[in-house]
């Protein structure tokens, strides 16, 4: 991104996991909200733990109007990683001076070599998972030929019951932070693959649906807005393993999200995202 951007104020602002990073259209989010001020701050594996406190630094700086989260199941798991939230929050003010006391403390010249090398292979990477190629407003959108994925990958991961409770409490407070802060607050539920999701049995699909409700219990209390993509059937060819979803699929699936909002005549209080005739 150049020094001009992000802008003093964000239209849009994406948090959460791949499933925000990968599955989400910049070019369509653009279209629709007919404006530039749009930044996606998502990255691998995020949790709402961590998404909520992203959220708090990120809106000090950017001051953003709509949040968007596009998640799936497994994004409720517990935090597998530590973050320093004080060095993003420092890196992001541009704060040279404690950065620069960071990396002289923890200085490794072979390190810097080897993962210079691997962030240059990755970024011309376009048909591998862990592709580097963000677009200007922090985007990463899959190829649909030649991917390169693994059968466990296609296959998927197994739905289980083991997800962390502590998960639908930071959402609850991300919820509550952007009423707080008057963020309009968007939660899209992503689909399976289609494949996927008619091998997976009866339990798991309920453990899913469960979970789902949790979700727009949770967002109803403050009047915020849920979309629920898992509730029709997305073919396998839109994918590029069982929930990360290609260009086209990330294309149809942002679509999908701007055609089912609430209307005004729905709700006094539904986004104001306007719609392209």
């Amino acid at each position: 991104m150049n020094k001009n951007y992000p802008p003093a104020q964000l239209e849009v602002l994406a948090l959460g996991s791949s499933m925000s990073l990968n599955n989400l259209n910049t070019k369509t989010i653009l279209k629709n909200i007919q404006t530039e001020e749009y930044l996606n701050c998502a990255s691998w594996g995020q949790n709402m733990e961590e998404d909520y406190k992203l959220l708090k630094i990120v809106n000090e700086l950017y001051l953003p109007k709509k949040l968007i989260i596009s998640s799936t199941y497994q994004d409720f798991a517990a935090s597998d990683k530590t973050f320093n939230y004080s060095l993003i929050e420092n890196y992001l003010q541009n704060k040279p001076n404690i950065d620069l006391y960071y990396y002289l403390k923890n200085f490794s010249l072979s390190y810097l070599v080897k993962e210079a090398r691997n962030a240059t292979e990755l970024r011309a990477s376009k048909d591998d998972y862990e592709y580097l190629g963000y677009d200007k407003h922090g985007g990463i959108n899959f190829t649909s030929n030649h991917f390169n994925i693994t059968q466990k990958r296609w296959e998927g991961d197994s739905i289980a019951s083991n997800l962390d409770s502590l998960q639908y409490k930071y959402l609850d407070s991300i919820s509550a932070f952007c009423a707080s802060k008057n963020i309009e607050f968007y939660f899209i539920q992503n689909p399976f693959r289609e494949g996927y999701r008619e091998k997976i049995s009866k339990e798991q699909v309920k453990l899913v649906d469960e979970h789902t409700q949790k979700i727009e219990n949770i967002l109803n209390k403050n009047n915020q807005t849920f979309v629920d993509a898992s509730v029709i059937k997305w073919p396998d060819s839109l994918f590029v393993d069982y929930c990360h979803l290609n260009n086209e699929g990330a294309k149809l699936l942002t679509e999908y999200f701007f055609e089912n909002l609430p209307s005004k005549e729905d709700s006094e209080s539904a986004l104001s995202f306007e719609k392209n005739p």
